[in-house]
């Protein structure tokens, strides 16, 4: 038996009367009633509990992270950030480039704008981003609470772009915006050749892991 508790800082949760706490000792807190709700759902759910993206998993995930996990987390996607899937233009089909270029590049030019960065799209093997001026996104990852910073995490590794995961944190994109935006060119090739089996299961697949994450982002906002 699993119920939650309010207490002054937010939902803790009692597991026959003793607080649920993490696999390192810390505890499971949540910050509003809707998350505590869904996570006592899935507490007792086998596929919850196997799910890596379920609220459940990525709760206890998020109440995990120390100092040093958040450091690790935020180098990450900061390294990540230079070969963002959004800034490749390396292709000779001239239609696929424009296309792009007309729906990513005003991602690319905003998140620029905010956070003063230098990040420039990739045209060949041979490019590279160097000196990005990184140092105000990071400063807005450092502020973000732990289950903010999970989510921009998570989506970034199933999407490979962390400018469409940070929109999508900030509520100025759809969960649906983010799948379509990182897999334009496999449109533009199913468009051409056909939309193989293989390839519409691992769309289906993305799109169950992107709206897990998009709950639990719903719960803790």
């Amino acid at each position: 038996m699993i119920e939650y508790k309010k207490n002054d800082r937010g939902f803790i949760f009692l597991k026959d009367k003793i607080e649920l706490s993490t696999k390192n000792k810390k505890k499971v807190l949540v910050k509003n009633m809707s998350h505590a709700k869904q996570f006592v759902r899935e507490f007792g759910d086998k596929n919850k509990v196997k799910d890596q993206y379920s609220n459940f998993n990525l709760t206890l995930f998020s109440c995990d992270l120390d100092h040093d996990d958040k450091r690790l987390i935020i180098s990450k996607l900061l390294n990540n950030i230079e070969n963002d899937i959004i800034l490749y233009r390396g292709f000779d089909d001239l239609e696929l480039t424009n296309l792009l270029n007309k729906k990513l590049n005003p991602y690319l030019d905003n998140f620029n704008k905010k956070f003063n960065a230098r990040i420039r799209k990739i045209c060949s093997i041979f490019d590279e981003n160097k000196d990005l001026n990184k140092e105000k996104f990071e400063f807005y990852l450092e502020e973000l609470c732990n289950f903010k910073l999970t989510t921009i995490y998570k989506l970034s590794g199933i999407s490979k772009s962390v400018v469409l995961s940070y929109f999508f944190l900030e509520q100025k994109i759809t969960i649906f915006d983010l799948f379509e935006l990182t897999n334009i060119e496999n449109f533009v090739q199913q468009k051409k050749w056909g939309y193989i089996p293989e390839q519409k299961d691992k769309d289906k697949e993305m799109l169950k892991i992107l709206k897990n994450i998009s709950i639990f982002f719903k719960n803790v906002i």
